[in-house]
């Protein structure tokens, strides 16, 4: 068994105090704008039923102090982009929220077939067609982002921005099984 030996415990012992002495800080955190399609809580710890003030209410923009935890929860029908099941967990770390808080995106997990929508093209973007694409117009634009999963037959139509054209013959992109 190995133990810290006596001399270095007293210098421990002086580094910690003088870091007391010294009156260690910690930068605290604000709250971040929610999640597109879902929100961000608190710990039920940081917020005992029924507290009504404006961290625990989620309200962006407000001072949360070092330490304090947040989860992200998706709407129904979106999942977390960073791969974990349920919600996900993010901590007020000296003025950083870290991990950096994930994404929520639609969720196509009746399709086996999916693919994994591309980048955007330089100076440029794709909006799905929305009957192909199994949404409904309003959602289409707002849902699918760039690593959104379609489901297969999924079309994207490309266009570029102004001043620009572009620079091959695809101006669609098909979903065929996940390729």
């Amino acid at each position: 068994m190995c133990v810290v030996s006596e001399s270095q415990q007293r210098v421990s012992g002086i580094i910690l105090s003088l870091i007391l002495a010294a009156g260690c800080s910690y930068q605290d955190c604000v709250l971040p704008v929610h999640p597109t399609h879902g929100k961000h809580v608190p710990f039920e710890l940081d917020c005992p039923a029924g507290t009504q003030t404006a961290a625990c209410q989620g309200e962006p923009g407000t001072t949360v102090p070092d330490g304090w935890f947040l989860f992200v929860v998706c709407d129904q029908g979106f999942v977390l982009d960073n791969g974990e099941q349920g919600n996900s967990q993010t901590t007020c770390a000296d003025g950083r929220w870290l991990p950096s808080l994930p994404s929520c995106v639609y969720n196509f997990t009746g399709d086996h077939h999916r693919c994994a929508a591309p980048p955007y093209p330089q100076n440029g973007k794709y909006k799905p067609l929305p009957i192909e694409c199994a949404m409904n117009n309003k959602d289409a634009e707002d849902y699918l982002l760039p690593g959104t999963f379609v489901p297969s037959s999924c079309v994207l139509l490309y266009s570029c921005n102004k001043g620009y054209e572009l620079s091959d013959e695809d101006v669609i992109s098909i979903c065929v099984k996940g390729e």
